[in-house]
């Protein structure tokens, strides 16, 4: 047969009417949820709250102060740390995981991140160049695109060709992890000196965050993310640990996380005037005839009554709402340190010499040795 004769097609036309089929049930008990993929413009719920800080060297003195401050945040990010490997053990903050990169050439330099536990932390170390200070880590939310952290120190006083290097490695670097994580968010921080950003402003989607000085007059220490508006609002100038010249950035997100449920909770109202009276009326009561009670039970429900009903005059309850799960984190005692040293640290009061003046109270040997 010749196939390349085009033949006719037979076809038959009827009028006979189709048959009917029943369309299938659906049943929506037996549908399947599937999780829609994020992409670059996902929203985000929450993020953690972050402390920067140049360290310029991490001792004892200022890790004890660092531990009270590890209490307000879920992150701190650190550079200039001048750490050892074999002296890490020493500064283990509780209830944190700490991941850090050291010089092994000479003294100086180096960066570190706490992270609380319980954030599902990965740490992308075959990113990390041998020749600069970075840590990259990459978090992992709930039902949240991925956050990319980089902490980052660039030394002053490189030679233009190290500065083009540390611009190239941030960009490759995020160019490789967007590429596997294409809806991850990005977040890089750190002490650049006088490095020249502006690449990672034109080549990156990213935004400067610090709108202050962070070392005298200079603009130093750096933070840039594609999240700016969970942050921008809630990036403000703290005052630094110990004598450090650098000052601390926090960063609060200013989004709400939805996903948190609140709860009422009573808690009296106190105040310094409340105390005042509080102090006066007990000093006030006429104890004469709890005294005169023979009964010890008597006695005990005598003075339950007598300060609850003070209590409740000077000190009413008050309903608050707090997140269930999830306890306030700052002790009273570690805010009103904290208020008092912003407040000092705004008025320009020499914060050092307070600091100094701790340290020769507390070790007389020092303090003849200064003043020899």
């Amino acid at each position: 047969m010749d196939v390349s004769v085009q033949q006719p097609i037979r076809t038959i036309v009827s009028n006979r009417k189709q048959l009917w089929r029943p369309q299938p049930q659906r049943i929506p008990q037996n549908l399947i949820a599937i999780k829609r993929a994020n992409d670059r413009n996902a929203k985000l719920a929450s993020l953690p709250g972050l402390n920067m800080h140049n360290m310029r060297s991490l001792n004892l003195q200022k890790f004890k102060e660092l531990e009270q401050i590890s209490e307000c945040y879920d992150m701190l990010l650190l550079t200039e740390t001048w750490l050892e490997t074999k002296k890490e053990r020493l500064y283990n903050l509780n209830k944190f995981t700490l991941h850090s990169s050291h010089r092994k050439d000479r003294i100086g330099g180096g960066v570190c991140i706490y992270v609380r536990d319980g954030l599902s932390v990965e740490r992308v170390a075959s990113y990390e160049s041998k020749h600069m200070s970075s840590i990259w880590l990459l978090l992992h939310l709930t039902n949240q695109p991925p956050l990319i952290f980089a902490n980052i120190y660039h030394p002053p006083g490189l030679a233009k060709k190290y500065c083009e290097e540390t611009i190239e490695h941030i960009i490759a670097t995020v160019a490789k992890l967007l590429q596997k994580h294409r809806n991850a968010k990005l977040f890089i921080s750190g002490d650049f000196n006088i490095l020249d950003v502006s690449p990672l402003l034109l080549l990156l989607p990213v935004e400067q965050l610090v709108n202050f000085s962070t070392r005298g007059e200079r603009k130093l220490d750096l933070v840039f993310t594609d999240v700016a508006e969970y942050m921008k609002a809630g990036c403000k100038k703290e005052p630094p640990i110990s004598n450090n010249d650098h000052c601390a950035i926090s960063l609060q997100s200013t989004q709400r996380d939805s996903s948190v449920k609140y709860q009422t909770k009573e808690k009296r109202l106190v105040t310094p005037e409340s105390k005042i009276l509080l102090s006066k009326d007990l000093q006030n009561v006429d104890w004469q005839n709890l005294t005169n009670e023979t009964s010890v039970d008597r006695k005990v429900e005598m003075l339950h009554s007598t300060i609850q009903a003070l209590l409740d005059r000077h000190c009413p309850i008050r309903k608050v709402r707090v997140p269930t799960g999830k306890p306030l984190i700052c002790s009273p005692l570690i805010t009103k340190l904290r208020n008092a040293k912003k407040k000092a640290y705004r008025q320009g009061k020499l914060i050092w010499k307070f600091f100094s003046s701790l340290q020769k109270k507390g070790n007389p040997e020092r303090a003849q040795k200064t003043n020899r």
